[in-house]
């Protein structure tokens, strides 16, 4: 099954270090047939993007350094707990390096709109983060597969 699970810079360091990640419980997205009926998913490309920007939105809450991570990972259905809302929600802990598929990142310039965000988010004012993610939405996160995990930590200095 492939989860898109929101991160840290932080995270990618125990990732490289293949330490199990996430230590504790984190909510991630399932690219699954809950998550497909949702969003009217007609592909599996548009099920993986809905998935993607789920997780991304959920990635703003740990943004504090106005970057979004979202790790993408293949984990075994045993391995996931399935959350009844919203679709696709799942939660995830104890995966490995062997299992990232990819890695998906904000570039440098959408860090600012990110940080606004995530202050309307703890201010709990809700118009203003819907408007904001549209906005959001026009900043492409950027892809990395898996052996580019050094090059990420070194951009982050983790």
């Amino acid at each position: 099954m492939r989860i898109f699970v929101p991160a840290t810079p932080n995270d990618l360091r125990l990732l490289a270090d293949d330490q199990p990640w996430p230590p504790v419980l984190r909510e991630g997205v399932m690219a699954d047939q809950a998550l497909a009926a949702w969003a009217e998913a007609v592909d599996e490309e548009e099920l993986a993007l809905a998935a993607l920007s789920r997780a991304a939105d959920l990635a703003i809450d740990l943004a504090s350094t106005g970057v979004r991570v979202v790790v993408v990972m293949q984990a075994e259905p045993s391995t996931l707990h399935a959350l009844a809302e919203p679709p696709g929600a799942t939660e995830v802990s104890g995966l490995r390096a062997r299992d990232v598929a990819a890695f998906y990142v904000d570039s440098d310039d959408a860090a600012e709109s990110v940080l606004v965000v995530r202050a309307a988010l703890n201010d709990n004012d809700e118009d203003l983060v819907v408007t904001l993610l549209d906005e959001l939405d026009g900043f492409d996160l950027q892809w990395f597969a898996p052996e580019e995990i050094g090059d990420l930590c070194r951009r982050f200095s983790v």
